[in-house]
């Protein structure tokens, strides 16, 4: 082989392996995104699933601010358990706060990768207008009237008031809307005897 014949050997081996060396970068980063998304949207399902049994537990379900959603009930002895899920947008993560007798905040679980995180709190005929953000298409010609229980002083109010909640992560947004466990659903059974019983 020539001296040129060998350089253009080089210059070719030098091109593939650069080639190759940007194509495996490449891959790596979008892997590494691709890990990163996976990783959010299985945050986002969690949070979506905590706050779903939370509401199911509670006695209210209310919104503190528009970047977090709070959860009420008592025990037998009538002691109050208040929690709150609260939104971090310097640290795009979603942190869950347990409250005592002091009112002080005590951080617990968090929850990473959430890019976006409100609570709407609305009454229960909001469902049924199209404005709103908890409507729901399939409530659109119904009539619920808006129910208020005061639980205590201090407490926040029951009732049948709903919370619509976005959650962000990744390249998905979720929504949900949530009420708690003593909400009264006005739903009324009527019940015809033929015949009349005696």
């Amino acid at each position: 082989m020539t001296l040129i014949e060998t350089l253009v050997a080089c210059a070719i081996g030098v091109a593939i392996l650069g080639a190759a060396l940007s194509l495996f970068q490449h891959l790596a980063t979008t892997e590494s995104k691709s890990q990163s998304v996976l990783l959010a949207r299985a945050q986002a399902e969690r949070l979506e699933d905590r706050l779903g049994d939370d509401a199911a537990n509670a006695w209210a379900v209310f919104s503190p601010s528009r970047s977090a959603i709070g959860f009420y009930m008592q025990d037998a002895s009538r002691r109050a358990y208040v929690w709150t899920y609260a939104f971090d947008e310097r640290r795009d993560s979603v942190t869950r706060y347990a409250y005592g007798r002091s009112g002080v905040p005590h951080a617990g679980e968090t929850f990473p990768g959430i890019t976006a995180f409100a609570a709407t709190a609305s009454g229960i005929d909001a469902l049924g207008d199209p404005g709103s953000a908890a409507y729901d298409p399939l409530l659109a010609n119904s009539q619920a009237t808006p129910v208020i229980y005061p639980l205590g002083p201090g407490a926040p109010s029951g009732g049948n008031g709903v919370v619509n909640v976005r959650i962000s992560a990744g390249n998905v947004t979720t929504a949900e809307t949530l009420a708690g466990s003593a909400s009264p659903t006005h739903f009324t059974i009527v019940v015809s005897y033929t015949p009349k019983p005696t």
